[in-house]
């Protein structure tokens, strides 16, 4: 590995048409040549490279190209290393040794800007695959039914769920139901009240009237009791499953003295 600048006053790497230079230019030129190489012996890279690129700006020197591309391979620019040392190889006035030493740094140094520059590529590749992929993702995702609880639920305007009140409802109905079946029962004349009736039409008018308001209100008694115990059922199962911390659980039991049976488990 080079160990240092080289000089630039040695005859082997000359521009093929130097510029002229004023004296004024000249010596800026020098100074900041000399002050490029002592920050490169102090290793103050980076004010080396400020140096020397001003210098290069003055006077287009090809030797420069070569060691701006020496401080940018001590500072970690590998990339702009190898542009310098490109343009130093093809430059003209440069001697087949100098040339030489530019390919020996360009064979180490390119295959590994090549493969800095392939991770880079597949990297940013990789980061367009993920954000493609999000996006897919949100696209696919139906937004919420603002109608719907987020335990699935249907809900009203204000956000509430509509299963509790269904529940309430039904169960309130059977036991309005369940109430008039059982005042129908109560209210029926005695069994045998129809033979009290002056003419046979009438006992059998009696009779059925009797009939139809047993069954009317067995009917209503029986499914009215069937519809609240519905809607009970409904309203604790919609409360639980909205609220985390509830829960409903109906679960098979067996015991020696009832045999089978099912239980409700619930917690509120």
């Amino acid at each position: 590995m080079l160990c240092g600048l080289l000089g630039l006053c040695a005859p082997e790497v000359m521009a093929q048409e130097e510029p002229e230079l004023s004296q004024e230019q000249e010596a800026e030129f020098q100074e900041r040549l000399s002050a490029g190489k002592e920050a490169y012996k102090a290793e103050r890279f980076e004010e080396a490279l400020r140096e020397l690129n001003a210098a290069y700006d003055i006077n287009p020197n090809p030797k420069l190209l070569f060691n701006i591309g020496l401080i940018h391979e001590r500072l970690g620019n590998l990339k702009e290393a190898v542009e310098h040392y490109d343009a130093f190889v093809v430059a003209p006035g440069v001697t087949l040794q100098l040339r030489g030493q530019a390919s020996e740094r360009l064979e180490v140094l390119r295959p590994i800007v090549e493969a800095k520059e392939a991770r880079e590529r597949e990297a940013r590749a990789e980061q367009a695959r993920t954000d493609r992929d999000a996006r897919d993702e949100v696209v696919k995702t139906p937004p919420p039914d603002k109608n719907t609880s987020p335990g699935g639920q249907p809900q009203q305007d204000d956000g509430r769920p509509i299963g509790p009140l269904v529940g309430l409802g039904m169960a309130g109905v059977g036991v309005v139901a369940a109430a008039t079946g059982g005042v129908l029962l109560l209210l029926l004349d005695d069994e045998m009240a129809f033979v009290q009736e002056s003419t046979p039409q009438a006992r059998r008018d009696a009779r059925q009237a009797r009939s139809r308001n047993r069954n009317l209100g067995l009917g209503l008694t029986g499914g009215g009791a069937a519809l609240a115990l519905t809607g009970g059922v409904i309203w604790l199962v919609t409360r639980s499953s909205g609220s985390p911390e509830s829960a409903l659980r109906v679960v098979p039991a067996w015991s020696p003295e009832a045999g089978g049976s099912l239980q409700v488990l619930g917690r509120f």
